[in-house]
């Protein structure tokens, strides 16, 4: 009986320190920014297993939303602005969730109103090109109008000069 109480002290101290070092390695992965990583809880009984179970939990509900997040601002540098985070989070989960949609939200509308003024700015420099060129040809049209008149003054000067020497010539 005092054997087999050692035996079973001892299987709970090595069930104990090895749960301990498996939510060791859960903690510094998480602290390096692994979210990734597991332990295998099947490996323990009874409450060990049931702690080492619920770290795995904690980390699955804090990288859900990270990972959902980083996916979507990746989509979103790739220039996909239709992207939304979808999953079903709670409390500061949600917020991020919230907060990534407005500022996607925000970022496509602002996007749809910049190419709403570059067309606009177009549109303006199309009306005013025209507008340029139908001066142009307005100038133009006066000058050739302004070269008839000076050639007719030409010809009167012409003419009044023809005229004056004859009304010498006659007296």
């Amino acid at each position: 009986e005092m054997g087999d109480l050692a035996d079973s002290f001892r299987s709970t101290a090595q069930a104990l320190c090895g749960a301990t070092a498996d939510v060791k390695t859960l903690i510094a992965s998480a602290q390096a920014g692994n979210l990734s990583k597991r332990a295998d809880a099947a490996k323990y009984s009874g409450g060990f297993g049931e702690l080492v179970a619920g770290m795995n939990q904690v980390l699955e509900v804090v990288a859900s939303p990270i990972q959902e997040a980083n996916s979507v601002l990746e989509r979103v540098a790739a220039s996909d602005l239709t992207v939304r985070m979808q999953g079903n989070y709670a409390g500061d989960f949600e917020s991020i969730k919230v907060a990534t949609n407005n500022a996607v939200e925000t970022l496509e509308r602002t996007l749809s109103e910049v190419q709403a003024a570059a067309n606009q700015v177009s549109a303006a420099a199309g009306e005013i090109t025209g507008a340029s060129s139908q001066m142009a040809r307005g100038a133009q049209s006066q000058a050739a109008s302004i070269e008839e008149v000076l050639s007719s003054l030409e010809e009167i000067t012409a003419m009044s000069k023809q005229s004056a020497t004859r009304a010498q010539e006659s007296r």
